[in-house]
């Protein structure tokens, strides 16, 4: 429950740090009133996770629960993408969807450029974007940044405050330049 996370961790908003309340052991470890609360798991992205009362729960819903006093309806979605990120400020509810648009470019990307792939047929570098499963072409381009600013385009038009974009400091005038 709400109350029983609020008797044992404390959340400072500006930080986005989880702490014990109260004196907490775990596998011969002793964490002491104000020790950071968490482990890192998982592989890509790395998650942190909390111990509380033997069951995990990632901290970020537990900073949610902490600052609002009640559990999350749907996915805590870093704003920023970046996981060690749990201020407040950077923490929004978003859909399944949502919290996937806003995800980074996947690892296995041979470009590294979300949205962008090399198109050997043509020569070019190839931009789409998945919007409600389909694939939407987005034109074949010279340059992979022309790319990317194509996709970035897209993205803030479908996706609007959940878009994780390749360029996120330039305004979409700036794509029509390259």
């Amino acid at each position: 429950s709400a109350e029983r996370v609020r008797e044992r961790l404390s959340y400072d908003p500006a930080t986005g740090v989880v702490s014990w309340r109260s004196l907490h052991k775990m596998a011969n470890k002793k964490f002491k009133v104000g020790d950071p609360a968490g482990y890192w798991t998982g592989v890509t992205p790395k998650r942190l996770t909390i111990l509380l009362d033997g069951k995990p729960y990632l901290a970020h819903r537990l900073a949610w629960v902490l600052h609002y006093g009640v559990w999350p309806d749907g996915f805590v979605d870093h704003k920023d993408g970046n996981p060690a990120n749990n201020r407040i400020d950077n923490l929004r509810i978003a859909t399944p969807a949502e919290n996937a648009r806003n995800a980074k470019c996947k690892r296995s990307s041979r470009s590294g450029v979300k949205g962008v792939e090399w198109h050997a047929q043509t020569g070019k570098w190839r931009a789409r974007i998945h919007v409600l499963s389909r694939s939407i072409h987005l034109g074949h381009h010279p340059t992979e940044e022309a790319a990317a600013y194509a996709y970035d385009t897209a993205a803030r038009r479908h996706f609007g405050e959940f878009a994780h974009l390749n360029f996120p400091g330039l305004e979409t005038n700036t794509a029509q330049a390259v």
